[in-house]
């Protein structure tokens, strides 16, 4: 695991890996709370991207999920 830049695609690729994002969201909210003023804005926008990415599968995940019980189904 890598922590992504802002400069290549890479980064975005990266950042599909579930725990090399929850990484970097952690590491960008700690400059946020510590670090005032360095904030990278490339790699939020890449976290933006990836997080619109997780929610359309998330959505289209709850669509199909069925909430009878498996005995009703047989």
């Amino acid at each position: 695991m890598s922590v992504p830049t802002s400069d290549s695609i890479n980064g975005l690729v990266n950042l599909l890996n579930p725990l090399s994002f929850v990484t970097e969201m952690s590491l960008q909210v700690q400059n946020i709370v510590f670090n005032m003023g360095s904030v990278n804005v490339g790699i939020w926008i890449q976290m933006l991207i990836v997080s619109v990415f997780y929610a359309i599968i998330g959505i289209y995940s709850i669509s199909k999920f069925s909430v009878n019980a498996i005995a009703d189904r047989v």
